[in-house]
């Protein structure tokens, strides 16, 4: 008994890609942010603004919805709240509720967005074009190799 015939290649290979992944291209903020909710009497913390600028100038502003308007107002609502009071509970909130909208290096990469540099940047970081940089030709993995 031999078993059963091995999987053709196309269907062995795994598909998990993520449905979120991402190349997001860095415009240097040329955006205009969504004005924030009036709140009456009590006015916005002038870092909460210049937060809510910040985040509506990045690059991961692209891949916001409409519908997600809402929730960021709901994030921004955390943040000023957190200015005013300096509790830990709602740096907590604040830190959980920004994973979804790419807000730190490490919510990005889990993810997957990955910001395109622009000419310049790129040029900076590989000054000697076709060189490797010294820690990628000392890394240990290449000698690994496929058996």
């Amino acid at each position: 008994m031999s078993g059963p015939p091995p999987k053709s290649l196309s269907t062995r290979q795994r598909r998990n890609k993520a449905s979120t992944r991402a190349l997001i291209q860095d415009d240097k903020g040329n955006r205009e942010p969504p004005p924030l909710p009036s709140r009456g009497r009590k006015r916005w913390l002038p870092m909460t603004v210049e937060y809510w600028n910040a985040i509506w100038r990045s690059p991961m502003a692209d891949e916001y919805l409409q519908v997600d308007l809402h929730r960021l107002y709901m994030y921004i609502q955390l943040v000023d709240a957190f200015w005013r009071v300096g509790d830990l509970d709602i740096l907590k909130e604040i830190r959980l509720q920004g994973q979804a909208f790419g807000l730190a290096p490490l919510d990005r990469r889990r993810l997957e967005w990955e910001i395109e540099p622009d000419d310049k940047t790129a040029s900076q970081k590989n000054a000697v074009p076709g060189k490797r940089s010294k820690a990628l030709r000392n890394d240990p993995r290449r000698s690994l190799r496929v058996v």
